[in-house]
């Protein structure tokens, strides 16, 4: 690319070259015009300078040509460029979109599965309050049972 750029602004300065020799030669054409009307110069020094302001003309239009295709082939590369960089950020925003919605999915999974854990945890500690409640209740049933039996041991056993 920075190639393409020296190419570019090399082409530009040998432009600038030729447009000041151009203007060179259309001085001293000028200044043989003024001294031909005078009589002091031959029609063919005007003639080969006519003709050497023609060459330079064409070298800087040669080097214009060059210096706009060197330019056409930069705009070409930062179109390019210019695209790639579009595609990849439509990509970076799909694949952003595609992953924003997968992780909003994640958390909606995880949190149906940490609602379905509490409640069954909930469930699983109300039927163990419950048997321990059972439990605690024959409990106290065999102790009121064990109680009334001694006592009616224990009645007996004075009365005898």
């Amino acid at each position: 690319m920075s190639n393409i750029v020296d190419d570019l602004l090399q082409e530009v300065e040998q432009l600038d070259e030729s447009t000041q020799q151009l203007n060179d030669n259309v001085e001293k054409v000028v200044t043989q015009n003024s001294q031909l009307k005078s009589g002091e110069k031959s029609s063919i020094d005007a003639d080969l300078i006519a003709l050497e302001t023609a060459k330079t003309a064409q070298e800087a239009s040669l080097q214009s040509h060059l210096a706009t295709k060197a330019a056409i082939k930069i705009a070409e590369q930062l179109k390019s460029q210019s695209l790639e960089l579009e595609e990849f950020n439509y990509n970076l925003r799909q694949s952003i979109r595609t992953s924003s919605k997968e992780i909003q999915s994640a958390k909606t999974t995880f949190i149906g599965l940490m609602v379905g854990s509490v409640v069954v945890n909930i469930i699983a500690l109300s039927v163990i309050g419950y048997f321990f409640y059972e439990g605690n209740k024959q409990n106290s049933q065999f102790k009121g049972q064990t109680l009334d039996i001694i006592k009616i041991e224990s009645n007996l056993l004075s009365k005898k």
